[in-house]
């Protein structure tokens, strides 16, 4: 219902303005801006050029129309350019560590090679630089794992205080998109849904919807170490995906402080964190 709506909207504004979708952006904003599969369904339906995405979207729709509507009311300039999902705060050494020094094993600088051999083997934490905005986990506070068994993503929902059913979300290099999904493209803010090809759905048991759709993250080169690290494991066991879900508990907001990152897994028992390459 929800998708005969919607294009039933974009028939009615493509007839009246004249729009080519092959040359048009998809704009969606606003809390529906979340449903991945229908921004998906309505980008294969109207074959327009690309959907034009913000990492933030939200049900606060109204109140920035509003604000942007004074603004060009008054012929006010604006000049403002996105550049990342990444305008959070960023987790710096907290002198309060040594409290809990007694569960610190050890302390190492981190390298690709490191991490597909630690995510090969379990679940870590996964902490980067400055925090995502809006509600979706894109890499820098994040709990990341093996996608290959299904297993994983019940540890994962089980660490989170989930239903079982609820889904993790792919990381993949941009580059092999299209080689494990039908559809794949570009997807930097997990806002688009695509089928997993059927020869490859069971290497990624973990990502996948009882449908074998998974709400995807593409990333590249730009993004730097994750990539590097997604790169490593993918060199290592042929799968350049990775599970990912947000390093937060059941109804509490992201953990946003350096302690707040080691109690989280004191708490859990996880035995990895990653913290800035470290």
């Amino acid at each position: 219902i929800s998708n005969k709506m919607m294009e039933n909207n974009l028939n009615m504004l493509i007839k009246k303005f004249g729009i080519d979708t092959n040359n048009t952006y998809l704009a969606i904003v606003g809390g529906y801006a979340l449903n991945c599969p229908s921004n998906s369904y309505l980008l294969d339906r109207f074959h327009f050029k690309m959907l034009y995405e913000i990492p933030c979207v939200n049900d606060t729709g109204l109140s920035l129309g509003y604000g942007l509507g004074e603004f060009y009311a008054r012929k006010t300039d604006i000049n403002f350019k996105l550049k990342s999902a990444f305008y959070g705060n960023k987790i710096e050494y907290d002198e309060r560590a040594h409290m809990v020094d007694e569960y610190i094993e050890s302390i190492s600088k981190a390298s690709a090679e490191l991490f597909a051999k630690d995510i090969s083997k379990e679940v870590i934490i996964w902490v980067e630089d400055r925090c995502e905005i809006g509600p979706r986990a894109l890499g820098h506070r994040s709990i990341l794992a093996d996608p290959r068994n299904e297993k994983v993503k019940n540890i994962l929902n089980e660490i989170k205080g989930r239903q079982w059913w609820r889904p993790v979300a792919p990381i993949i290099l941009e580059d092999n998109v299209s080689e494990w999904f039908e559809k794949g493209t570009i997807s930097d803010y997990m806002l688009k849904t695509f089928t997993a090809i059927p020869k490859v759905e069971k290497s990624i048991e973990a990502v996948l919807h009882l449908d074998k759709s998974a709400r995807v993250q593409t990333i590249n080169r730009k993004q730097g170490f994750l990539y590097d690290c997604i790169y490593a494991f993918y060199i290592l066991t042929g799968i350049p995906i990775i599970c990912n879900t947000s390093l937060n508990d059941k109804g509490e907001p992201m953990i946003d402080t350096f302690y707040g990152v080691l109690l989280f897994a004191i708490k859990k028992d996880i035995h990895i964190i990653y913290i800035n390459h470290m």
